[in-house]
């Protein structure tokens, strides 16, 4: 999550060069890699954790509707859209051609 919030409506995975990353890159005691499973978690981060879910379900409580702000309700729309295609993208059972039912035990 660290890789997420402080880069708001951007993609960290995008942006090699910003100074966050390089920071961060330099802070760290491992390799920042950028795999399938990192870009599935960083998917996960930003549709669910304070992003762009959260920030969707809050706008009525804060006295945003889509009426009033159009645009911040068509950006988070298209964001969660950029970001569970990305999810499905990364998804093994998504790219073999769609979820399958998990059987139940007995």
């Amino acid at each position: 999550m660290d890789l997420v919030s402080p880069l708001i409506y951007r993609r960290v995975e995008d942006e090699p060069e910003s100074p966050f990353l390089r920071g961060y890159r330099a802070a760290a005691t491992d390799p920042v890699a950028f795999d399938e499973a990192a870009l599935r978690r960083l998917s996960l981060y930003r549709l669910h954790l304070y992003l762009y879910l959260l920030m969707t379900v809050e706008m009525p409580s804060r006295g945003i509707t889509r009426q009033n702000r159009p645009d911040r309700f068509e950006r988070l729309a298209d964001l969660l859209d950029h970001e569970l295609t990305e999810l499905r993208r990364a998804t093994p059972s998504a790219r073999a051609g769609g979820c399958r039912p998990s059987r139940r035990p007995g």
